[in-house]
């Protein structure tokens, strides 16, 4: 088994390295990314079906290739609460104009939902023929998904719906002031901008007496969430809007959810503005009892401007499983920062006219993560023996000058006897030249039998980093984990590789 990890790794290497060595730092290339959401029905033990909802995000790496990160949940059957992420790779090639063949590859690590997945390593491919609809696709095929380490092996039909967008991929490392003024000036004669937000969310489930847990007893408790949200501005007042969160506190560890719909916006004050929306995907995990997972949420609320940049957003709704016992109530506040991104302007559009233009600096870092000899008091059971657990890794960063950055993390148990684990973390890293970091990161994490009481974790970390070149570099990490209020604790070490690009923004 850790040879089939080392294996990814070295997928990963070549994936980043196509992405660094096909792309210019003196260019201002405009890319065609895209949101692409798929479903299986995979039979999990016999006689059993999963509805699988797969979500990706995939940039391109040239000829065809686009790479990024793919996402799994359970939406249908029995098993609420089974996720996977990880990487995902797709290549397509025109047969007509009108239509398509697509081949992919996902690897990654996850489970969950008391299902045979072992220790959680997930091997996913898939080969599709699909049509164009100028900016949207529809596929159908064959696909097949396999748990080596567990009991998870099936062969089904696949359906797909994608979503192409404009998007300027810069690729370097704080390039010169004089390539960034000549970027300045392309942006101002031929491009224009789009609204988005990025948000820390908290979350605050109420269930009443009526709502059982997958164990028959009553959720009486207030269930707190943490986790992130993104959102982008489409037409006429709608937005698109995607979020996903863990449980910390409600004696619910291992509940998560992931979601995505559409929300509308209309300003009442310079200072305040009405939204309201519906998501739609897959939660589950811990004791709440989500049937297959499918979920549904319906809200309203209030954006407060604080500045240019920064709003304040509260929300009250409801959630509600589609096919399980899981019904309630929610409030939510998000921290949010919102700022304009750029894509090409049609020519009717009005350019910028010099307004000031700022430029991010982003990293994407993909690896192994171990949290090394988890004894007994790690798990929920003294049953085990003390082995190192190997997780699926990645992570993304964003500089908010030279020295620092907010990092947020996403990792499923790969091996190690955990399937079914995962963490989501989120803090500030601090940068020292281009070779070391220090990590300093909260977050929600559960499952695969792992004792992390409400689900609280605090991991700091130190990398050392060995750049490649100006895009690439080869990180070492060195850090430890706790579970607040849980058994869990242990040393950790994480290997990855380091992608680096910037995007304009206002």
């Amino acid at each position: 088994m850790i040879y089939l990890i080392k294996r990814i790794f070295a997928l990963l290497l070549l994936f980043y390295s196509v992405i660094c060595f096909s792309s210019s730092s003196e260019t201002l290339p405009v890319n065609k990314n895209k949101l692409v959401f798929s479903f299986d029905q995979i039979e999990v033990v016999e006689n059993e079906k999963m509805g699988l909802l797969g979500g990706s995000y995939l940039f391109p790496m040239g000829a065809g290739f686009y790479t990024g990160l793919g996402v799994y949940g359970a939406v249908t059957g029995d098993r609420g609460g089974f996720f996977t992420g990880g990487l995902q790779l797709t290549w397509d090639k025109a047969l007509t104009q009108e239509y398509f063949f697509s081949a992919q590859l996902f690897g990654g690590g996850g489970g969950g939902g008391a299902a045979p997945q072992g220790g959680g390593l997930m091997y996913r491919t898939s080969m599709e023929i699909g049509k164009n609809f100028t900016n949207n696709r529809v596929a159908a095929g064959i696909s097949y998904i396999n748990f080596p380490n567990g009991e998870i092996e099936s062969h089904q039909l696949t359906f797909s719906y994608s979503r192409y967008f404009d998007n300027l991929h810069l690729s370097g490392y704080r390039p010169p002031s004089a390539v960034l003024n000549s970027w300045r000036k392309a942006l101002n004669k031929g491009f224009s901008s789009t609204q988005q937000t990025f948000s820390l969310q908290f979350l605050s489930y109420y269930p009443d007496d009526e709502n059982k847990g997958r164990s028959g007893k009553a959720l009486k408790q207030r269930m707190d969430m943490l986790g992130v949200r993104w959102s982008r501005k489409l037409k006429n007042n709608y937005w698109f809007e995607f979020e996903t969160a863990g449980a910390v506190s409600g004696g619910i560890d291992g509940f998560a959810q992931v979601l995505g719909g559409i929300s509308y916006r209309l300003p009442l004050h310079k200072w305040f503005t009405f939204n309201s929306g519906s998501l739609v995907g897959a939660a589950g995990g811990g004791d709440v009892d989500t049937g297959g997972g499918g979920i549904v949420r319906a809200y309203t609320g209030i954006d407060i401007l604080l500045s240019n940049h920064w709003q304040i957003n509260n929300q009250i709704g409801i959630n509600w499983a589609v096919d399980g016992e899981f019904l309630a109530p929610f409030t939510s506040i998000n921290l949010v920062y919102a700022f304009s991104s750029f894509y090409p302007a049609a020519p009717e559009l009005v350019r910028f006219n010099n307004q000031e233009i700022y430029w991010r600096q982003l990293r994407i870092r993909s690896g192994i993560q171990t949290y090394f000899s988890m004894n007994p008091a790690s798990r929920k059971s003294n049953n085990v023996e003390p082995v190192n657990v190997d997780l699926a890794s990645l992570k993304l960063d964003a500089y908010i000058n030279s020295w620092m950055f907010l990092s947020g993390h996403a990792l499923g148990a790969a091996t190690g006897g955990a399937g079914g684990y995962a963490a989501g973390l989120v803090g500030p890293g601090f940068q020292f030249g281009r070779y070391v970091s220090v990590e300093l990161l909260l977050g929600a994490a559960g499952g695969g039998g792992l004792a992390v009481g409400a689900g609280k974790i605090f991991q700091p970390m130190l990398n050392l980093e060995l750049p490649i070149n100006k895009s690439l570099g080869f990180e070492v990490s060195l850090g430890y984990i706790e579970a607040i209020g849980g058994g869990m604790s242990a040393p950790v070490s994480n290997f990855s590789i380091a992608y680096y690009f910037m995007q304009p923004y206002q």
